[in-house]
């Protein structure tokens, strides 16, 4: 694979971990300032995948690279997720980490180690030069300390304790932090060729009525969870199935999908993260999309008949 990937951030250390990485793609990583862009960015999202869009957007307006953009964030259980999308402007942008892990540590003074549970999230975005935008999500569990520990990391990476390697985020090898880390993992999910349109093959196919005609019997193949959400759309007269559907024949494309919809992308993003909390869709395991294709489509196929598969918008693939 060739060409460049413009990484819309100026952190030299998120910068040095996003290459090594990607460095398998092929592809050559930049900042934006490597590439000689400067944008005032007002990351005014409510979540991390509108943030991160907001930044991909904004830079993709001035070159025809793929561009990338991460939100990440900490979110501390007892603190009702706090500092969460705000974790990078937490007590002020310009506020050394070094202060923000020391007050984070004293709201936590005297709270058991069982409550002291968080997480790190990423979401990374991509607009792609053909106008395809991406997001992914992925995270990381762990504990807080009770005081800084390590030098390998960044930010919240001294505080934040992985039970899995006994230490902190800031303690592990660039290797192992790049394996289990919430910007790794979502940086994978990017990578993966799902997310590029190889499930959406299979897609084509699933989208045979005569296909689902043969299969219609199959009440095996729809997941717990999807029969849940179809009963949630069939009492509440609400579009998740609908949504997911297009959510994964469109590759995971917001503008796609709410073009498929007829409705605005922030409903969509409200839709995905429903499906994500409140009904315990797996979206970030690439491994079952094409369980939930399948499912979600005998579902379709029931609820709405044939037609829905021959009218429905086609995604380019």
């Amino acid at each position: 694979m060739q060409g460049r990937i413009v990484f819309a951030t100026g952190n030299a250390g998120k910068i040095k971990e996003i290459r090594m990485i990607m460095e398998d793609t092929g592809m050559e990583v930049v900042s934006m300032k490597d590439a000689g862009i400067t944008a005032d960015i007002d990351e005014n999202g409510k979540t991390y995948e509108e943030n991160a869009l907001i930044k991909a957007r904004a830079v993709a307006a001035f070159t025809n690279d793929i561009v990338m953009a991460d939100d990440s964030g900490l979110e501390i259980d007892y603190l009702n997720k706090e500092p969460g999308i705000y974790s990078a402007r937490y007590l002020g942008e310009d506020t050394p980490y070094s202060v923000k892990n020391a007050n984070l540590i004293q709201r936590l003074e005297g709270v058991p180690e069982e409550q002291r549970t968080a997480r790190f999230v990423c979401a990374i975005a991509a607009v792609l030069p053909d106008g395809r935008e991406l997001t992914t999500r992925a995270a990381i569990e762990g504990r807080i300390g009770y005081d800084e520990k390590g030098k390998n990391g960044f930010g919240y990476d001294p505080i934040f304790y992985v039970p899995e390697f006994g230490k902190t985020t800031a303690e592990l090898t660039e290797e192992e932090k790049n394996q289990v880390s919430h910007r790794g993992k979502a940086l994978e999910l990017m990578k993966d060729e799902r997310f590029h349109g190889e499930a959406v093959c299979t897609a084509q196919q699933l989208r045979t009525p005569l296909l689902l005609k043969n299969l219609e019997a199959r009440g095996d193949l729809i997941p717990i969870a999807l029969r849940r959400l179809a009963a949630h759309d069939r009492e509440k007269d609400t579009q998740y199935c609908e949504t997911l559907y297009h959510y994964l024949t469109c590759c995971h494309s917001l503008k796609k999908t709410s073009d498929a919809l007829y409705t605005h992308r922030n409903t969509v993003l409200y839709r995905i993260r429903r499906l994500q909390e409140d009904f315990a869709i797996p979206l970030e395991e690439p491994s079952q999309h094409a369980d939930l294709l399948l499912g979600v489509s005998l579902i379709l196929f029931d609820t709405k008949g044939p037609d829905f598969f021959l009218s429905a918008p086609q995604a380019e693939v």
